[in-house]
Protein backbone atom coordinates (compact mmCIF):
# COMPACT_ATOMS: atom_id res chain seq x y z
CA UNK A 1 0.00 0.00 0.00
CA UNK A 2 1.51 3.16 -0.90
CA UNK A 3 1.08 6.27 1.05
CA UNK A 4 0.36 9.16 -1.26
CA UNK A 5 -0.79 12.73 -0.05
CA UNK A 6 -3.42 14.74 -2.26
CA UNK A 7 -6.25 14.27 -4.75
CA UNK A 8 -5.73 12.39 -8.36
CA UNK A 9 -6.66 14.65 -11.39
CA UNK A 10 -9.01 12.42 -11.83
CA UNK A 11 -10.95 13.20 -8.42
CA UNK A 12 -10.13 16.92 -9.05
CA UNK A 13 -12.03 16.41 -12.26
CA UNK A 14 -15.31 14.99 -10.51
CA UNK A 15 -15.49 17.29 -8.30
CA UNK A 16 -15.52 20.69 -9.80
CA UNK A 17 -17.89 19.05 -12.49
CA UNK A 18 -19.78 18.59 -9.33
CA UNK A 19 -19.72 21.93 -8.44
CA UNK A 20 -20.88 23.10 -11.61
CA UNK A 21 -23.92 21.44 -12.13
CA UNK A 22 -24.96 22.78 -8.72
CA UNK A 23 -23.87 26.00 -9.92
CA UNK A 24 -26.17 25.69 -12.59
CA UNK A 25 -28.94 24.65 -10.66
CA UNK A 26 -28.54 27.28 -8.31
CA UNK A 27 -28.16 30.40 -10.45
CA UNK A 28 -31.73 31.11 -11.96
CA UNK A 29 -33.15 31.26 -7.94
CA UNK A 30 -29.79 32.92 -6.65
CA UNK A 31 -30.91 35.79 -9.57
CA UNK A 32 -34.48 36.17 -8.59
CA UNK A 33 -33.16 36.45 -4.69
CA UNK A 34 -31.09 39.20 -5.83
CA UNK A 35 -33.81 41.04 -7.76
CA UNK A 36 -36.13 40.55 -5.25
CA UNK A 37 -33.57 42.07 -3.11
CA UNK A 38 -32.66 45.29 -4.91
CA UNK A 39 -36.78 45.71 -5.62
CA UNK A 40 -36.88 45.64 -1.43
CA UNK A 41 -34.45 48.17 -0.93
CA UNK A 42 -35.82 50.05 -3.48
CA UNK A 43 -39.47 50.18 -1.81
CA UNK A 44 -37.69 50.64 1.35
CA UNK A 45 -35.52 53.73 0.53
CA UNK A 46 -38.49 55.49 -1.07
CA UNK A 47 -41.12 54.88 1.78
CA UNK A 48 -38.62 55.94 4.52
CA UNK A 49 -37.98 59.26 1.91
CA UNK A 50 -42.21 59.94 1.83
CA UNK A 51 -41.95 59.01 5.66
CA UNK A 52 -39.06 61.40 6.24
CA UNK A 53 -40.56 63.87 4.09
CA UNK A 54 -44.26 63.98 5.58
CA UNK A 55 -42.78 64.13 9.70
CA UNK A 56 -40.78 66.99 8.08
CA UNK A 57 -43.67 68.84 7.39
CA UNK A 58 -45.44 68.22 10.50
CA UNK A 59 -42.42 69.67 12.38
CA UNK A 60 -42.09 72.24 10.22
CA UNK A 61 -45.36 73.23 9.77
CA UNK A 62 -44.89 74.07 5.79
CA UNK A 63 -44.99 71.93 2.65
CA UNK A 64 -42.40 69.79 1.95
CA UNK A 65 -42.09 68.33 -1.70
CA UNK A 66 -40.48 65.07 -2.67
CA UNK A 67 -39.53 65.13 -6.76
CA UNK A 68 -37.45 63.20 -8.88
CA UNK A 69 -34.65 64.67 -10.13
CA UNK A 70 -32.08 64.09 -12.83
CA UNK A 71 -28.63 66.49 -10.96
CA UNK A 72 -30.08 66.64 -7.17
CA UNK A 73 -31.12 70.13 -6.98
CA UNK A 74 -34.09 70.48 -9.56
CA UNK A 75 -37.64 68.96 -9.71
CA UNK A 76 -37.63 67.21 -13.22
CA UNK A 77 -40.01 64.28 -13.12
CA UNK A 78 -36.80 61.95 -13.76
CA UNK A 79 -37.84 59.56 -10.54
CA UNK A 80 -35.33 56.92 -11.69
CA UNK A 81 -32.40 58.73 -11.92
CA UNK A 82 -32.51 60.11 -8.31
CA UNK A 83 -34.87 61.89 -5.70
CA UNK A 84 -34.74 64.74 -3.85
CA UNK A 85 -36.89 66.28 -0.38
CA UNK A 86 -37.05 69.86 -0.87
CA UNK A 87 -38.54 73.17 0.66
CA UNK A 88 -40.92 74.29 -2.42
CA UNK A 89 -41.16 77.74 -1.23
CA UNK A 90 -37.35 78.44 -0.84
CA UNK A 91 -35.74 75.96 -3.01
CA UNK A 92 -33.82 74.26 -0.33
CA UNK A 93 -32.86 70.58 -0.96
CA UNK A 94 -33.06 69.22 2.44
CA UNK A 95 -32.19 65.43 1.61
CA UNK A 96 -31.01 63.58 -2.01
CA UNK A 97 -31.21 60.25 -3.25
CA UNK A 98 -29.04 58.66 -5.85
CA UNK A 99 -30.03 57.16 -8.72
CA UNK A 100 -31.93 53.55 -8.73
CA UNK A 101 -29.90 50.39 -10.44
CA UNK A 102 -30.37 50.74 -14.64
CA UNK A 103 -32.54 48.68 -15.28
CA UNK A 104 -34.81 49.86 -12.71
CA UNK A 105 -37.63 52.50 -13.64
CA UNK A 106 -39.40 54.46 -11.24
CA UNK A 107 -43.00 55.98 -12.05
CA UNK A 108 -45.53 58.65 -10.26
CA UNK A 109 -48.77 58.82 -11.47
CA UNK A 110 -50.81 61.12 -9.63
CA UNK A 111 -53.90 63.25 -9.40
CA UNK A 112 -54.60 65.90 -11.72
CA UNK A 113 -51.25 65.15 -13.84
CA UNK A 114 -48.77 66.40 -11.11
CA UNK A 115 -46.17 63.62 -11.90
CA UNK A 116 -42.81 65.29 -10.96
CA UNK A 117 -43.29 65.92 -7.54
CA UNK A 118 -45.64 64.91 -4.40
CA UNK A 119 -46.36 67.50 -1.86
CA UNK A 120 -47.23 66.83 2.32
CA UNK A 121 -48.61 70.01 3.64
CA UNK A 122 -48.05 70.91 7.59
CA UNK A 123 -50.99 68.16 8.39
CA UNK A 124 -48.71 65.30 6.80
CA UNK A 125 -51.84 64.97 3.96
CA UNK A 126 -50.59 65.22 0.26
CA UNK A 127 -51.08 69.22 -0.92
CA UNK A 128 -54.08 68.15 -3.32
CA UNK A 129 -52.76 64.44 -5.28
CA UNK A 130 -52.75 60.81 -4.43
CA UNK A 131 -51.59 58.23 -6.33
CA UNK A 132 -49.23 55.21 -6.64
CA UNK A 133 -45.12 55.07 -7.34
CA UNK A 134 -44.90 52.00 -9.88
CA UNK A 135 -41.54 50.69 -9.25
CA UNK A 136 -40.33 48.47 -12.49
CA UNK A 137 -37.17 45.95 -11.76
CA UNK A 138 -36.94 45.70 -15.57
CA UNK A 139 -38.54 43.79 -18.81
CA UNK A 140 -37.57 40.32 -17.58
CA UNK A 141 -38.53 40.56 -14.24
CA UNK A 142 -41.88 42.24 -13.94
CA UNK A 143 -43.31 39.60 -11.51
CA UNK A 144 -41.31 41.28 -8.78
CA UNK A 145 -42.84 44.70 -9.92
CA UNK A 146 -44.60 46.74 -6.98
CA UNK A 147 -46.80 50.08 -6.57
CA UNK A 148 -46.75 52.26 -3.43
CA UNK A 149 -49.87 53.58 -2.96
CA UNK A 150 -50.29 57.06 -1.48
CA UNK A 151 -53.40 57.62 0.40
CA UNK A 152 -54.51 61.50 0.64
CA UNK A 153 -54.15 61.31 4.29
CA UNK A 154 -50.21 60.60 3.28
CA UNK A 155 -50.57 56.74 4.49
CA UNK A 156 -48.23 54.32 2.35
CA UNK A 157 -49.34 51.06 1.67
CA UNK A 158 -48.07 48.48 -0.82
CA UNK A 159 -49.83 46.61 -3.97
CA UNK A 160 -48.93 43.93 -6.29
CA UNK A 161 -51.78 44.76 -8.80
CA UNK A 162 -51.03 43.10 -11.92
CA UNK A 163 -53.22 44.89 -13.82
CA UNK A 164 -51.94 48.01 -13.18
CA UNK A 165 -48.31 47.32 -13.07
CA UNK A 166 -48.57 45.38 -16.50
CA UNK A 167 -50.02 48.93 -17.88
CA UNK A 168 -46.68 51.08 -16.54
CA UNK A 169 -44.29 48.61 -16.34
CA UNK A 170 -43.84 47.26 -19.81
Amino acid sequence: MSNRLGFSLLECLVVMLMIAILLTIAAPPFRNLLLRNQVTTVVNRLSNAIIFARSLAVKRHEVIAVCGSHDGKNCSGRWSKGQIIINPMHGDVIRQYGALPKQFRLLWRGGFGKNDRIALNSQGFLDGQQGSFYICPGSQSNKFAVMIVISASGRLRLSYDETKLRRYCQ
